[in-house]
């Protein structure tokens, strides 16, 4: 059924889907979920018109799903489910193969790394807190999908599970500790976006002052991660990054009166500041429930999401100018994910992120750091070891230049300090 409403004079298409049961579509372009009663479904939709089909049921599960993460490339679904942890799927020509894997912990904002075939998450666990008791404490985690094996790669102190429930992103479903019973709590964090350009996960958060904090975590091995945080103005909700920039593409809301309205922008990765900021929708409630930004593969169409309860909102979006084009509505929950380009299964080393140049050079030399990260300090020595220059960073700034031209012509050492590994490169002087 279509129907047509006017909105400010724009011309609003509003197609609404009644029912999860297949009809003809009219191109397959990506995989969803669909969730219907106690049943996931796994099938082909088009998000621009909400057509779909080849519908396979893979988990009876009585709560939607929280994340949905689809590997095109290698036949791969995972799906986040709110209270047992993860079922892994493989489609192989409509066929879908499921196993699952409990983590007994709750988990938050997964993202995967097709690279290494982990998914790196926040992951609340009990710890003995040395006062007779247990206390939740909150993790970043990364998970091998092959084993299903959980390794905890760093502690997060400034923040707890009770400081990220509020009213916000959405719902995780958590075992009260005096009741046993399983209690549905509103989640105050992002969805997590992992960027592979620069081997960096990022996730907003609400610390214990009551502050949104945006945590960049730089993984630079399956088995190591260093992280910085920042003050973060905005109430995001979901990510996704432009790729070949340093800006990511960021749903998120604010407070207008006695609603919300829920809009685009693009945020510079370095320095967290918003522009082209644009209005999607108002809404009533800050409780978005399972809302997403992604790209389509080539990034020429951009949508975003959000459930209601009742039914998916599918909003499309101008991938250049942030600006509302129009919106479908499907009765009930889908959620939907085009997948991963070829960046994102290719191993990147810090010396593939930071560099310099020109190199050689006569003396100005310009330090190329994609990592997302600013480094705390430079650090130059000589070619016996001997410190030579040293600079502090004290400013965000794209781009840092080191001034050699006072130095013998020669072979330099640099470090560049970050919070976590030390790049270390070599320069030439040729003055």
């Amino acid at each position: 059924m279509y129907f047509i409403k006017i909105i400010m004079k724009k011309v609003y298409l509003v197609l609404l889907v009644f029912s999860i049961f297949p009809y003809v579509h009219a191109q397959q372009t990506t995989k969803a979920i669909f969730h219907s009663g106690p049943y996931t479904h796994i099938g082909d939709f088009n998000p621009s018109d909400g057509s779909y089909s080849n519908l396979k049921s893979v988990v009876a599960d009585e709560t939607n799903p929280s994340d949905f993460i689809f590997d095109a490339k290698n036949g791969r679904a995972i799906i986040k489910d709110k209270k047992v942890g993860f079922i892994f799927c493989t489609i192989s020509n409509n066929e879908i193969s499921t196993k699952s894997f409990r983590v007994f912990n709750n988990i938050m904002a997964p993202a995967y790394i097709p690279s290494t075939e982990r998914i790196v998450c926040l992951n609340v666990q009990k710890e003995f807190n040395g006062y007779g008791s247990n206390e939740d404490n909150l993790f970043f985690s990364s998970i091998d999908v092959n084993r299903g094996f959980t390794e905890n790669l760093l502690k997060i102190s400034d923040l707890s599970f009770d400081d990220v429930s509020a009213p916000f992103y959405g719902k995780t479903i958590v075992k009260d500790r005096f009741t046993q019973k399983d209690v549905e709590k509103d989640v105050a964090i992002s969805k997590a976006v992992f960027i592979a350009e620069k081997n960096l996960y990022m996730v907003m958060a609400r610390d214990v002052t009551g502050t949104n904090r945006l945590y960049k975590i730089y993984v630079s091995s399956p088995s190591a991660a260093s992280m910085v945080s920042a003050r973060c103005e905005y109430n995001i909700i979901d990510m996704v990054p432009i790729e070949g920039t340093d800006y990511l593409k960021v749903l998120f809301f604010t407070k207008a009166g006695s609603s919300y309205e829920l809009k685009v922008g693009n945020m510079h990765i370095v320095n967290n500041t918003m522009s082209h900021v644009e209005l999607i929708s108002y809404i009533n409630s800050p409780q978005i429930d399972n809302g997403s930004i992604q790209y389509n593969t080539d990034q020429t169409k951009l949508y975003v999401t959000r459930y209601t309860g009742t039914h998916t909102q599918i909003f499309s979006v101008d991938p250049t100018s942030n600006q509302w084009m129009s919106e479908i509505i499907y009765m009930g929950n889908v959620q939907f994910d085009f997948g991963f380009s070829d960046v994102y299964y290719k191993t990147q080393t810090l010396a593939d992120l930071i560099g310099f140049y020109p190199n050689p050079s006569s003396g100005l030399v310009n330090l190329k750091n994609n990592t997302g990260i600013v480094p705390t300090s430079l650090k130059v020595y000589d070619n016996v070891g001997q410190l030579v220059r040293s600079i502090l960073v004290e400013e965000l700034s794209g781009e840092l230049q080191i001034d050699l031209s006072d130095m013998a012509r020669g072979i330099y050492q640099v470090r560049v300090e970050m919070p976590g590994e030390d790049y270390i490169g070599k320069i030439a002087i040729t003055h």
